[in-house]
């Protein structure tokens, strides 16, 4: 089996591939078209080659997606709609903490969402221009941990 399926799995609908020759079957891959909680239902259902009565099904299967986060490691705050906010974006997320500290080891936001991102300001106050600590940690649907611990750089 080809691992194109497992990848195609998540993107939904229905495709196709080639004619398999030795048996005459042309696969369809059938998705649910929905990806929940990081995992994704498919089946295979083969068709005869001008024998379209002729089918064969497969079981359900449930493909669980891995987790993938992004961390930028600088952003403007200066309001022109550009970078604006130090976010950190991913799928399959199921856990999440980020935590920002100053260079006093400070801290001065805190989210368990991943979509809540820093304004870089600190009590109401814009932060200086500067490097700033980031711990994230998080937790996929497929229970593997991730964490990381760096820097971004505030820049005006």
């Amino acid at each position: 089996m080809k691992k194109l399926l497992l990848i195609s799995a998540f993107l939904g609908g229905m495709w196709s591939v080639n004619v398999n020759a030795q048996t005459g079957f042309s696969p369809v891959y059938e998705s649910n078209g929905t990806l929940i909680a990081g995992k994704a239902q498919y089946r295979i259902v083969a068709y005869k080659t001008n024998e379209p009565n002729v089918v064969s099904v497969s079981n359900i299967v449930l493909a669980k997606d891995r987790m993938g986060i992004y961390i930028p490691n600088a952003f403007t705050p200066n309001g022109d709609g550009v970078n604006d906010v130090f976010s950190v974006s991913g799928r399959s997320i199921d856990h999440f903490d980020m935590e920002i500290y100053n260079r006093w080891g400070a801290k001065i936001f805190e989210s368990e969402d991943p979509k809540k991102a820093w304004d870089g300001t600190y009590q109401g106050v814009v932060v200086p221009q500067g490097d700033y600590i980031y711990k994230v940690f998080a937790r996929g649907y497929d229970k593997k941990p991730f964490s990381q611990v760096g820097s971004v750089m505030v820049l005006y």
